[in-house]
């Protein structure tokens, strides 16, 4: 199966896509992201010029069965919305327009429980109420997903937790190392009650293997 991984994606798309990969697919890459560092088999990975049209037109022709789209991968509270993601909604509304009639059979949008507000249970069958500027815009991007696809194509809304892998400078062991070594203070929000749930980069390959067998 070929499956395309793109959007905003995260530091560790590589270790993502080197799983699926050895899931027998075949994987392809587009977006910013930083050099793997070493070469995966069956990973291919594609440098557009900054044009979504462009990257439509690639994707619509280069026969993706699957195409997911990272819009967001982190639950933390960083105030991370405005014009990174914004300009993401028109690249999704592209995509889905381009792949009508070709043989994409699966359109996979990656958001977070960010869309959730608080003291809402984030679980499959609940409405997500955002109550912050970065939930308002993840609930954009999945009525995106849920409105505008055409006809005949198979999406799914992923709402991970944190994701994070060894040496990933965005994540949040990251960031509470920095502030141990700079003696700096680390606020958690919430009680000692409060869930606090990571997701490993490849156990989310593991879930797309699985998911694509």
């Amino acid at each position: 199966m070929k499956i395309l991984l793109t959007g905003v994606l995260p530091w560790s798309i590589w270790t993502i896509a080197e799983r699926i990969a050895r899931g027998g697919h075949q994987v392809s890459v587009i977006g910013e992201a930083r050099e793997p560092g070493r070469r995966i088999a069956w990973v291919h990975g594609v440098k557009l010029r900054a044009d979504r049209q462009e990257t439509s037109r690639y994707i619509a022709a280069a026969g993706f069965d699957t195409v997911v789209f990272f819009f967001a991968f982190q639950c933390e509270n960083r105030e991370e919305y405005g014009n990174a993601q914004g300009g993401q909604l028109d690249v999704i509304f592209d995509i889905l327009h381009g792949v009508a009639g070709t043989c994409t059979k699966q359109f996979i949008l990656v958001t977070d429980l960010r869309v959730f507000g608080d003291g809402q249970i984030p679980d499959e069958i609940t409405e997500p109420i955002p109550d912050s500027p970065t939930g308002v815009i993840l609930k954009a991007a999945e009525a995106c997903v849920t409105c505008g696809a055409p006809q005949g194509l198979k999406t799914l809304i992923l709402r991970t937790t944190s994701l994070y892998e060894p040496g990933d400078p965005d994540s949040f062991f990251a960031m509470a190392k920095d502030c141990a070594v700079k003696h700096r203070e680390l606020i958690l929000d919430g009680s000692a009650d409060t869930p606090c749930d990571f997701l490993h980069a490849d156990d989310l390959g593991v879930f797309w293997t699985m998911l694509s067998a």
